[in-house]
């Protein structure tokens, strides 16, 4: 890490370490490791989604200013159809895995670049995200969005090709060292750019 410009080189060069990560449900997710940490004879990761997230949200188009609501997995079923019709011709479909929405399939190349971009608030606050597809039913609109910022978990790995999510404790512990290696990566970013 102390060349910062290694980093981005690297990045295309080095094979994509894809493990399973097992959540407090016992479920697991295919996951690509991003950061490696080696601290008290553990080995600690930030992991993301090797599919990316992707959240489906619902607008009630039969009353002025509905406000938008974060489908849940267990109400895909109603809309699946429409929805995977609309992303077949781009070449990706949604699958719910693990109780979130992922996009599975190769995207055409200009997929991402035709997304219009919208901002949303969350208790975290605002984020922006890709608008990949709208779909309207009639009296719902629905829009799949994936984030800009890919999803980062932090995990323990437990064996070659296995990973569980932190506990607050663990976190708290090596918190700062996951920062620090994530500001490394954003002033290298920055010195590019």
């Amino acid at each position: 890490m102390s060349d910062s410009n290694n980093h981005e080189e690297n990045q295309d060069l080095e094979p994509v370490r894809i493990i399973m990560l097992r959540d407090e449900s016992g479920d697991h997710l295919s996951v690509e490791v991003v950061v490696e940490i080696e601290h008290e004879q553990n080995t600690y990761v930030l992991l993301t989604p090797s599919e990316p997230v992707v959240m489906i949200l619902k607008e009630d188009t039969t009353q002025e200013d509905a406000p938008l609501e974060s489908l849940a997995p267990s109400d895909f079923v109603e809309i699946q159809k429409n929805i995977q019709d609309a992303l077949i011709e781009h070449n990706v479909r949604v699958e719910v895995k693990s109780d979130e929405f992922t996009l599975v399939g190769e995207p055409n190349e200009s997929f991402y670049a035709d997304c219009d971009v919208m901002e949303l608030e969350d208790e975290g606050g605002s984020n922006e995200y890709l608008v990949l597809v709208e779909v309207d039913d009639g009296g719902s609109k629905y829009l799949v969005v994936m984030s800009i910022e890919p999803s980062l978990y932090p995990g323990l790995l437990t064996s070659e090709e296995e990973a569980r999510l932190l506990t607050d404790q663990e976190l708290e512990s090596v918190e700062s060292l996951f920062s620090e290696v994530l500001s490394e990566w954003a002033e290298a970013d920055s010195e590019e750019g």
